[in-house]
């Protein structure tokens, strides 16, 4: 029997199968959980497309520049201001997956410095600069891509003629610097679209940024780490153990938000943001995705899965507003813990924004809460 045919009978088995009634509360929310993930692999599927589809309905999101936000929201904004008073961004992540210009599984550190093609968006190109230019590793990598550059285009001039002439002309090392790089990268509009399989009803959304703009967003999202951790003393990496500890306490409600990358708009981040934060952001985000149909198209949320500083910037949201209504509560991702007293008006605030709670895993009554992963059943432990 050959590989398909033995995958073909284990699917034929297990889609079939019939549990029994669960005798326990968990043994019925197990039952429910699996049947809702389990994915049978189904070639030529419309998934993809229709996730797009859906992607670009969660991008309609509403105008709030003329629209009277409610009071918690000035105070986290205030909140916010505080927090970035110290912000710097000094480190960077490098990708671990691909990147707009495919990489077709060449994704260790030496592709990435070597071999790929480096992407950026026209308003990232000079924080990936100055990216660059300040880390010994991409600063050689740039030097030796654009002598690769210059003996492809064979000049009349010599490298060392050239680099006077340069000097001459520019007399600033950095942009110097600039002006080469600029040889060695592709300018492109924006991010790939792409999704990957979740359940056999739906695909999970992710977009694909440019290797440049990839680098300078995870810079951010650090930046932005380190301040919920100064201000509000959260450590994100940490925060999903504490999150199942907290479950237990049924005085909390757990809340968990419907595409919640996908939801926080433009122009949420720049009522709530310094300036300059909101600036650095609108720069080092992909203003367009490249669709399946092969067209760009501009976006209104800020960013999404796939960027540098999604998760982090949607915690610092979260956890602001949050705060401002319960001063224990917790946010990791969109996954929220606050006072059951707090949780209806926290719901209210944040759908006033355009964010959606998925009411089917979000508990603020009953014996049963989950968050991060974990779950707890008062009866059960």
């Amino acid at each position: 029997m050959d590989h398909e045919s033995t995958i073909r009978a284990y699917q034929k088995v297990l889609s079939g199968y019939s549990f029994p009634r669960g005798t326990t509360f968990s043994e019925d929310f197990a039952i429910k959980r699996f049947l809702k993930k389990f994915q049978e692999p189904v070639q030529n599927s419309k998934l993809p497309l229709q996730c797009f589809e859906d992607w670009v309905k969660n991008d309609e999101l509403p105008t709030l520049r003329n629209s009277k936000l409610q009071p918690e929201w000035y105070i986290a904004r205030m909140h916010i201001h505080s927090a970035f008073k110290d912000f710097n961004v000094s480190e960077f992540r490098f990708p671990k997956g691909s990147e707009f210009e495919p990489t077709n599984g060449h994704n260790s550190l030496e592709a990435r410095l070597c071999a790929s093609n480096w992407t950026v968006t026209h308003d990232c190109f000079e924080a990936f600069s100055k990216l660059c230019y300040n880390h010994k590793g991409l600063r050689r990598s740039v030097r030796k891509r654009y002598n690769h550059w210059y003996i492809s285009k064979d000049f009349d001039m010599s490298r060392k003629e050239s680099d006077n002439l340069l000097w001459r002309r520019i007399r600033k090392p950095f942009d110097i610097f600039s002006w080469k790089l600029e040889r060695c990268v592709t300018l492109v509009h924006g991010s790939r679209f792409s999704s990957v399989p979740k359940n056999n009803e739906t695909n999970r959304p992710i977009n694909i940024e440019p290797f440049g703009n990839i680098l300078v967003q995870s810079s951010i999202g650090l930046g932005l780490k380190a301040c919920l951790e100064k201000y509000y003393k959260v450590t994100l990496d940490k925060l999903p153990d504490v999150h199942r500890v907290r479950i237990s306490d049924l005085s909390d409600a757990t809340i968990d938000l419907k595409n919640a990358s996908d939801r926080i708009s433009i122009d949420l981040c720049r009522f709530l943001l310094p300036k300059r934060i909101f600036t650095s952001l609108m720069n080092a985000r992909s203003p367009y995705v490249l669709g399946p149909d092969n067209d760009f198209r501009p976006t209104n949320k800020i960013s999404s899965m796939g960027n540098g500083f999604t998760f982090e910037l949607m915690s610092l949201i979260l956890t602001a507003i949050s705060r401002v209504l319960d001063d224990k509560a917790s946010v990791f991702g969109d996954d929220i813990i606050i006072s059951v007293s707090k949780a209806k008006r926290l719901i209210e605030l944040l759908e006033s924004v355009g964010l959606k709670v998925n009411r089917d895993k979000s508990f603020i009554d009953g014996d049963f809460r989950e968050s991060c992963g974990a779950n707890y059943h008062v009866k059960e432990g």
